[in-house]
């Protein structure tokens, strides 16, 4: 087979290439979906105590690394930084408290999702929620992301900033 496919990571203020990745062969993506499958199991058929202490180790490497880690999901994806900040403390709260609740916690009973796309609202209101809604996204200041004064980065690009 030939040369593998580059994945580029692109900074969506900057347009600038953070970082090139190479794709994984088809061989490879089984092989490593085989490794985490096996990973699942064992962690699976581990006690909670020793998961929740898993859960608290990655909660102290979050808080360790929360400047790094901010950083990676700036360049990334735009979030201004101090929301990505805010983004790397609460996924540390999050590993807290499946540490502290893990007996109740970490059975394997599916996933949920915390990730709002859409906003569900009654008809009684929708005129009101738009009106502040909108009064609310011209307050704020756009641009760039590593900005501490940013409250809005690009969505996926540079051109993404035109209002």
């Amino acid at each position: 087979m030939g040369e593998s496919m580059k994945i580029k990571s692109v900074n969506p203020y900057t347009e600038e290439i953070n970082r090139t990745y190479d794709s994984f062969s088809i061989e490879e993506c089984r092989t490593r979906i085989e490794k985490s499958r096996a990973a699942f199991s064992e962690w699976s058929s581990l006690p909670a105590e020793e998961r929740a202490k898993s859960f608290s180790n990655v909660a102290k490497v979050l808080r360790q690394n929360t400047e790094i880690y901010a950083g990676v999901i700036t360049e990334e994806m735009g979030e201004p930084i101090r929301q990505s900040r805010s983004e790397v403390q609460k996924c540390a709260r999050l590993c807290d408290y499946y540490a502290e609740n893990a007996a109740g916690l970490l059975k394997d009973e599916g996933q949920s999702c915390t990730a709002a796309k859409r906003f569900i609202i009654v008809k009684e209101v929708v005129g009101d929620f738009i009106e502040a809604f909108e009064r609310h996204m011209q307050e704020l200041k756009i641009g760039d992301p590593m900005d501490e004064e940013t409250d809005l980065g690009p969505l996926a690009k540079k051109i993404c900033r035109k209002t």
